[in-house]
């Protein structure tokens, strides 16, 4: 078990230095440059709260069916250069919750971490950990799902991996007690579409 522990702290390691080096070489598209803290005109440069709203909103026209009218092949050529994502989702693989759906949200708006149950594994952390630090995310949401097959107490899971990330060293919990970042949990009903904020 410390083996594979260590393995996964370093794969976390990995993620960093990697996207570091590339960035520094040239070979990737600047990620800090994206939305950068001093970018007020960057698109996810917005308070947690602000980015809770946008999302919420957007649930509601999901639930509604009235999604905003999108055209995907526009902005294509600028999100090749970057991305601004207004949130990072702690998602479930089930195939049955698409959160850029669930929320209404367009390409490049949401970075996504799904895995089956929404458990927070060191591959994922390391993920988030990327989406605050390089990309600015404002918000991480974990968002569960009536039904799961994963687990069965799903609002507790849901709480226990927002609580976890909120504290999360070094960087997440700082983000968030320097209030850049805010870590909510939400359930997504499959039978009506709606999001329910924890």
């Amino acid at each position: 078990m410390c083996k594979s522990v260590l393995l996964s702290a370093s794969r976390r390691q990995l993620l960093f230095a990697g996207a570091t080096l590339l960035t520094l070489a040239g070979l990737a598209p600047n990620p800090t440059r994206a939305a950068a803290p001093a970018d007020a005109d960057a698109p996810n440069a917005i308070t947690p709260a602000e980015a809770l709203t946008r999302l919420m909103d957007g649930n509601a026209r999901y639930v509604a069916n009235a999604p905003s009218n999108k055209d995907y092949s526009a902005g294509r050529a600028n999100r090749a250069e970057a991305q601004y994502p207004i949130a990072a989702i702690v998602g479930c693989a089930d195939s049955r919750v698409a959160p850029e759906l669930a929320f209404d949200q367009g390409p490049g708006d949401i970075f996504v971490v799904r895995v089956a149950g929404n458990f927070v594994n060191e591959d994922g952390l390391a993920s988030l950990e990327y989406g605050v630090k390089f990309l600015h995310v404002p918000l991480i949401i974990v968002l569960g799902h009536t039904h799961c097959g994963a687990v069965s107490a799903t609002v507790e899971n849901v709480r226990l991996n927002a609580n976890r990330l909120s504290v999360s060293k070094p960087i997440i919990g700082r983000y968030v007690s320097e209030g850049k970042d805010n870590v909510v949990g939400g359930v997504y009903d499959l039978a009506t579409g709606k999001v329910n904020l924890l």
